[in-house]
């Protein structure tokens, strides 16, 4: 049977699954990596398999069965295991999705597999690596990376994160203010901290996290340059692919000469992750306070009793934020509440409204000098 209907098979398997965009993207890379090794077309492969079965050919003699075995070698030579453990798993679903058998067989080996190597401290990205990568990278990487190093969110939340989640993340900041007009402020303000609340996908758990005024900043900055021409807040807030993401950080990461810990990367989202946690940790902040903002899982009986005030945990936050703070040497940061920097800005306008009246007054009282002697002149 030919499927001549099947010009996207991976995008008929994707939407018949109600796969999420991002989940799409990964799916598709699996798969095209699945392509690529048996040099053939996903719909060449589902074919092959098809005319296999419809001529009654025993399972011990498919060719299905010995591709799939080199493959699952392949990956065992090549990937972690527990990422070539998802590859194949995917390639087995994408096969019965489109009816064709796959009897059992052996899996992967967990013994003769790569399994990762343990991560140190000494093998996590340190403020200065992180200050390098800044220098070196787009507006939009040097938002992201600022955020990532400072709130802990993973790779997928922090891409998912749109415009909108971004304003309500400081509107106790910006109240009144137009967009344009919001995001001039958030640039020219140091003490603005965001309070975000997220849901962990892989845990469906929502948390509270927040960033850096530093890292604030940046994104404010970055939004400034790319909504010049009209903005849509339901758009993602970083606007890059999942995979397009890792590979600018695979760059990075190059370009540093950072090198691999086992077969990953050192400077990778991931890594990012583990600084936020290690650097509050050994600052000082409690395990606890770590994982919440991190979205991680209390046991069932915690979730459903005890919930994390957001105020508190900002709190708890702000006296620890020096550990996350990339670009700015000071031993603790002076964070004034929302309120403060209203009254603050206000006094500040008025203050500047006071001056320039000064300076009216004296251009007309120098006037009236003027006049005075223009006037003592013409009388005599």
């Amino acid at each position: 049977m030919i499927y001549e209907n099947m010009s996207d098979p991976i995008n008929e398997y994707c939407i018949s699954n109600g796969l999420k965009k991002s989940s799409t993207q990964s799916i598709t890379y699996m798969l095209k990596h699945y392509e690529r090794f048996q040099e053939a077309t996903l719909s060449e492969l589902i074919e092959e398999a098809e005319e296999e079965e419809d001529k009654g050919i025993r399972w011990k003699h498919r060719k299905l069965k010995r591709r799939l075995i080199s493959y699952t070698n392949h990956l065992q030579q090549t990937m972690m295991y527990s990422s070539a453990v998802v590859y194949l798993s995917t390639v087995k679903s994408f096969y019965r999705y489109f009816e064709i058998e796959i009897h059992n067989m052996p899996g992967l080996n967990k013994k003769n597999s790569n399994l990762p190597v343990p991560i140190s401290f000494k093998d996590l990205p340190d403020k200065e690596v992180i200050r390098q990568s800044l220098e070196i990278t787009t507006p939009l990487l040097q938002a992201a990376i600022l955020f990532m190093a400072s709130s802990g969110c993973s790779r997928k939340e922090t891409l998912n994160l749109t415009i909108q989640d971004y304003l309500d993340s400081v509107k106790e900041y910006t109240k009144g203010m137009n967009f344009q007009d919001a995001l001039r402020f958030l640039v020219e303000n140091d003490n603005v901290v965001p309070t975000f609340r997220l849901r962990r996908q892989k845990t469906n758990k929502y948390y509270y996290t927040f960033c850096t005024p530093e890292a604030s900043q940046k994104i404010a900055y970055y939004l400034i340059i790319r909504c010049h021409n009209g903005y849509d807040v339901t758009e993602k807030l970083f606007d890059i692919g999942l995979h397009h993401f890792s590979t600018k950080f695979a760059k990075i990461n190059d370009h540093l000469g950072l090198g691999k810990k086992g077969t990953y990367n050192r400077f990778r989202p991931h890594m990012l992750r583990k600084f936020h946690a290690s650097a509050l940790l050994n600052d000082g902040m409690t395990k606890d306070d770590v994982n919440s903002m991190q979205g991680k899982s209390k046991n069932k009986t915690d979730e459903a009793y005890f919930f994390d005030d957001p105020d508190k945990l900002k709190e708890k936050y702000i006296v620890h934020m020096s550990a996350v703070t990339i670009n700015v040497e000071v031993e603790k940061l002076t964070i004034k509440s929302p309120e403060f920097i209203q009254l603050e800005n206000h006094k500040n306008r008025v203050d500047a409204e006071i001056v320039s009246l000064r300076r009216e007054m004296d251009d007309l009282r120098s006037m009236k000098e003027d006049l005075e002697g223009i006037k003592e002149q013409v009388g005599k």
